[in-house]
């Protein structure tokens, strides 16, 4: 067959080029020990993918809940991703999850379909599974009680209030936040007290590159036994872990990531 006689449309690839394309990007994240989760939904390919999941753990990244049928059925199991739309057909493959991804994005968008999905209840149930849930910008904002606070972006601080009790999110967190709050000015920052009194209800703010990290008293449980949790003592059925243990153990797992300290380097170098 030659070109001139295929049907169009038509996709044509050298084939050796993409082995030596998926080869040369699988050496990276190696050399940089990270995971290779090549994303699938361009080209939606069984033979592509194991081209490029070679000499890999055979992780995939998938838009659909079809995708993720599809290449489950030819034995990727390893899934991220999915749709916010296919949540409610997604419990079959509940299993192949182990953390939920809130990307950014503008969070009262992201509200108003989670609540058309049912999302708070189904990432609650994750979490009780010992699932993880991480949640950057304004899909952090959406984990919390409320997300009226991104009315700051082009409005006022009696936008945010006036707005508040048609803007509640999944109350997985017990307070509000605001990611980047070092791109507001020092106006801003100083009337977010004043917000919190007014809704009643604790304000978190976080910088570029800031993060908050929570957990299920099970998977602290769980931690516990296995010794991988911050040194901590039981009083009665409750355990305590002191602020020092807790800080300490932080910085004990920044010391071990290896990106990290391969990111401090560099900016000790520059």
């Amino acid at each position: 067959m030659s070109l001139n006689s295929l049907k169009t449309p038509s996709l044509v690839l050298d084939i050796e080029r993409v082995r030596q394309n998926a080869a040369r990007m699988s050496d990276v994240t190696k050399r940089n020990n990270v995971r290779l989760r090549p994303h699938i939904k361009t080209h939606k390919c069984i033979e592509v993918a194991r081209i490029q999941t070679a000499g890999c753990d055979g992780a995939i990244t998938v838009s659909t809940l079809a995708e993720a049928k599809a290449f489950a059925k030819h034995g990727f199991t390893r899934l991220q991703g999915i749709n916010l739309d296919d949540l409610h057909n997604a419990g079959e493959l509940s299993s192949a999850f182990d953390f939920v991804y809130l990307t950014g994005g503008n969070p009262i968008v992201f509200r108003d379909n989670s609540l058309r999905v049912g999302l708070s209840s189904r990432l609650r149930a994750f979490l009780n599974r010992g699932g993880v849930i991480i949640g950057a910008s304004g899909g952090a904002m959406l984990l919390t009680r409320n997300v009226a606070l991104f009315k700051l972006e082009g409005g006022t601080f009696s936008d945010a209030v006036a707005s508040h009790d048609a803007l509640t999110a999944t109350g997985l967190l017990d307070y509000e936040m605001l990611p980047h709050a070092n791109r507001f000015g020092v106006a801003v920052i100083e009337q977010l007290g004043e917000y919190a009194r007014r809704v009643a209800c604790d304000v978190i703010t976080l910088n570029d590159g800031a993060a908050m990290i929570h957990t299920t008293p099970q998977a602290v449980r769980n931690m516990r036994h296995r010794g991988q949790a911050p040194e901590g003592f039981r009083r009665g059925r409750v355990v305590l872990f002191p602020r020092a243990e807790v800080d300490k153990w932080l910085a004990a797992q920044l010391d071990s990531d290896r990106l990290a300290a391969r990111a401090r380097a560099f900016a000790d170098v520059a």
